[in-house]
């Protein structure tokens, strides 16, 4: 069983395993025109090398400093980007401002296990950086 198999059986993407994505994406009020095949399809294809960029990158070392804000959503059960990584990049990161926001009812998918939580602070976040 792959890596991606197991951070699935083991609730690290999703924490809440009665949740069903893809009701989520058919509750949209884009679906189906945006949520198609194809969009996914373009979207991995476009964001592979990206992927592969970041693959081969020491963010310790080689991004140890941001001139912008910077914001790290972290879900308490999420293995996809265990916390406690995500906390030690923290420590040595140099940025204008930096915060961990967590999520303590969700893995990696907090947009759809904590979406209010989620989305008011994208909210709060954006308006604090625009006014």
């Amino acid at each position: 069983m792959d890596h991606v198999n197991l951070t699935r059986k083991y609730g690290g993407a999703v924490h809440k395993t009665d949740i069903n994505q893809s009701e989520i994406m058919k509750s949209s009020p884009y679906y189906p025109e945006k949520f198609t095949g194809e969009l996914y399809d373009k979207g991995a294809r476009f964001s592979r090398p990206l992927y592969i960029f970041m693959t081969h990158l020491d963010f310790n070392t080689q991004v140890n400093e941001l001139k912008v804000p910077a914001y790290f959503f972290c879900g308490l059960y999420d293995y996809v980007t265990p916390a406690k990584q995500v906390e030690e990049y923290y420590r040595i990161l140099k940025a204008p401002h930096k915060e961990i926001v967590w999520f303590a009812e969700s893995a990696h998918r907090m947009d759809i296990e904590e979406p209010e939580k989620f989305q008011n602070k994208i909210i709060e976040i954006a308006e604090k950086h625009t006014r």
